[in-house]
This record gives structure tokens, C-alpha cells and sequence, in this order.
């Protein structure tokens, strides 16, 4: 602010040029910051495939454990004839083997159950960005909006404002 001999006080106001400029370079950070969020997702992005690929991977073994008690259930009464101390051995291991069979079933059920929720879990927070995202974009757009129509109305005020100064003039007197 500087004061001049005529006694007003002027200030050098930014012209709408450095405004726009200014305006642009938020943009740009904003752009910037939007493309950074997006790769920041897309690393939960190939979790959520992976997780669905295991899960898929789990629920094919699953079945094919329970096809193979299923064939070890034939495999008992086709057994059953030969003595019957070579039935009940062989029935004991094969329950045993069913046994094992089904703690591998109970655990890929697990695994599976697992990766759904830690799949959904990430959903969750793959959506809790994208909401982010957009809010902190419409808040954006809001303060551009705003900028501008700063920037609209100061550019109409300076155009419409003359700060013109003349003396008195010895006829005044």
C-alpha cells in the first residue's frame, strides 16, 4: 500500500490473468491428487481379484474332497466281503483318512471365509475411498466455483471503478 501525494490510498490488486493462472495451478494439484488416489486403489483392486481367485481355488478343492470321501465311502462297501477284520482295518483307516479330510475341508472352508471378508473388507474401504474422492472433488469444485465468481466480480468492479483526482480549481475558491 503506498500513499501519493493527493492523499488516496491504492492497492495493487492481482490481475485476473494471475487469478486464472493461480486457479489453474490448483486444478492441476487437484488432478494430480485424484490420479494419486487412484493408483493408491488399485493395489487393493488386485487384492480383491486375488482374494476372489483364492477363494474359487478353495471352493474346487473343497468339492474335491468331497468327492474324494465319496469315493472312499464306495470304496468301503465294495470292501465288505473279503474278512471282516480286513473291513473293520480298512474302515478304521479310511475314516481316518475321511477324518483328515474333513479338518482339510473345515480349513479351506476357513480360508475361504476368510478371503470373503477380507474381500468384503476392502470393498468396503475401496468405496469409502471412492466416496472420499468425490466429496473432496465437489468441495473443489465448489471453492473453484466460488474463486471464479470472485475473480468475475472484481474484474466487473475494476472495470466499472475510476479513481480520477483533480485539483481545486481557483474558481472553486
Amino acid at each position: 500500500v503506498s500513499t501519493q501525494s493527493t492523499g488516496f490510498r491504492c492497492c495493487a490488486m492481482p490481475s485476473s490473468e494471475t487469478l486464472v493462472v493461480e486457479l489453474t495451478r490448483r486444478l492441476k494439484e487437484a488432478d494430480a491428487f485424484i490420479t494419486h488416489l487412484q493408483k493408491e486403489q488399485q493395489p487393493m483392486l488386485e487384492e480383491i481379484r486375488r482374494l476372489k481367485q483364492q477363494d474359487e481355488a478353495s471352493r474346487k478343492s473343497a468339492a474335491e474332497a468331497n468327492a474324494a470321501m465319496d469315493r472312499m465311502e464306495g470304496e468301503i462297501e465294495g470292501l465288505l466281503a473279503p474278512s471282516l477284520v480286513e473291513v473293520r482295518d480298512t474302515r478304521k483307516q479310511i475314516l481316518v483318512e475321511r477324518s483328515e479330510a474333513q479338518q482339510v475341508v473345515a480349513a479351506l472352508r476357513e480360508q475361504a471365509e476368510e478371503a470373503h471378508v477380507s474381500r468384503t473388507r476392502m470393498e468396503v474401504e475401496l468405496e469409502a475411498a471412492k466416496d472420499k474422492l468425490t466429496e473432496e472433488r465437489c468441495a473443489f469444485q465448489e471453492r473453484m466455483a466460488k474463486l471464479q465468481g470472485s475473480v468475475s466480480s472484481m474484474t466487473d468492479m475494476m472495470d466499472r471503478t475510476c479513481l480520477l483526482y483533480t485539483s481545486p480549481s481557483p474558481r472553486d475558491s
